[in-house]
């Protein structure tokens, strides 16, 4: 049960990361803003290897299509 939430759990905390760059990014700090943006790249990249599979590639399509479909959903439940 929990390994198939893991997707959506990683999808929203991405999405909760955009959400505060977007909303503080004005205010963040250069090294605070560092490790924001450097927790969201590992976040993509687990998120791409749960989805397809394939450490070896960059996120992409799968990632972004994920994200999308679950910002939707998350805007439909509100």
């Amino acid at each position: 049960m929990v390994t198939e939430q893991r997707p959506k759990i990683i999808g929203r905390e991405i999405l909760r990361i955009d959400a505060l760059t977007e909303r503080e990014g004005h205010r963040m700090g250069k090294e605070w803003r560092k490790r924001t943006e450097a927790r969201r790249e590992a976040l993509v990249w687990a998120l791409h290897v749960l989805l397809t599979g394939d450490p070896t590639q960059s996120s992409g399509v799968a990632v972004e299509r994920f994200l999308g479909v679950l910002k939707a959903s998350a805007g439909a439940s509100t």
